[in-house]
């Protein structure tokens, strides 16, 4: 996606204080870089005992079997996206099943809500929630590339069990947002239930961050709500890389965010749960992360839509 479009109304500068950083150009985003570093040959202890239990479960392999299964996945994978989600394998984790609106989630799902995924990958997510019973008829899968959703068919071995709709293209144009609301079966047009924005946001600057929340803000329906996890700061700041321009929140900026785009957009959103945690607390492994800028954090989060009154 095309990061350098800022909003014309010039409403981001407020939502962060003067003390807000932004950081010259780190050379540990270089994505042009054969060997980067966090490209982590070995699957090792990234394959924990929940990832283990869920994959074989889920995929119907286990022991050795899993393990060659995952290493060729992950061998396909990484010419397509070459990125950390593939490079240290953190697509074999949940985040979702850890958040605190996991059950909520999944009791939306199973009442027929409807469930998106944007930046969605492999569709990972969506498979904890299958997996838990979740029905997959009202699921949708976005990425601006098809190409891991489809090897994610391959990854879970689930074909013919997956009916999760899967939309290409660019969350911020019109046609891509006519397709994830119109395109979604038995929602009556009403917008989705809940959107999952995983390792997502941080992608973008801050001006193109407040048009992505004024986006979904338009999409999801009152008492729905927007959860995931990405990367933050102690102190917000931005930065310039191999991705291009990211803004990485604190606790205070993802707030006063969220209240900006309910000014803007007229709907109104209450910040239930937004948490500020070290990487590990996620079963990172330290030499997975090495590589980042060591003010990084894991900022997950839980945003819902307050009923209209």
């Amino acid at each position: 996606m095309d990061a350098s479009n800022p909003i014309s109304n010039g409403s981001p500068a407020a939502l962060v204080s003067a003390s807000t950083s932004h950081s010259p150009p780190n050379p540990s985003l270089d994505t042009t870089s054969k060997n980067p570093a966090w490209y982590i040959p070995d699957i090792g202890p990234r394959l924990n005992p929940p990832s283990r239990s869920f994959y074989e479960n889920y995929v119907g392999l286990k022991g050795g079997d899993l393990e060659a299964h995952l290493y060729y996945i992950r061998s396909r994978a990484w010419p397509l996206s070459p990125y950390p989600c593939v490079g240290i394998w953190s697509f074999l984790s949940s985040p979702l099943s850890l958040s605190p609106a996991y059950p909520s989630i999944l009791s939306k799902a199973h009442a027929g809500g409807t469930i998106l995924e944007l930046g969605c990958g492999f569709g990972q997510e969506l498979r904890r929630l299958a997996a838990d019973g979740a029905p997959t008829e009202n699921m949708l899968g976005s990425d601006v590339s098809g190409e891991l959703w489809e090897l994610g068919y391959e990854l879970f071995r689930d074909r013919e069990r997956m009916r999760a709709r899967f939309v290409r293209g660019d969350v911020f144009s019109v046609e891509t947002r006519e397709a994830l609301v119109g395109g979604l079966r038995g929602n009556g047009g009403e917008g989705v239930d809940v959107v999952l924005a995983y390792q997502f946001f941080h992608l973008f600057s801050l001006e193109r961050q407040v048009e992505l929340a004024e986006v979904i803000a338009g999409m999801v329906k009152p008492g729905g709500m927007v959860v995931g996890m990405q990367m933050g700061r102690v102190e917000a700041g931005g930065e310039m890389g191999g991705f291009g321009e990211m803004f990485y929140h604190d606790v205070a900026s993802w707030r006063r965010m969220w209240e900006d785009v309910g000014r803007e957009t007229g709907t109104k959103w209450k910040v239930g749960h937004v948490r500020m945690r070290e990487l590990r607390e996620w079963g990172v492994l330290e030499e997975d992360y090495a590589w980042m800028d060591g003010r990084n954090r894991a900022l997950d989060f839980v945003v819902e839509r307050v009923e209209d009154e």
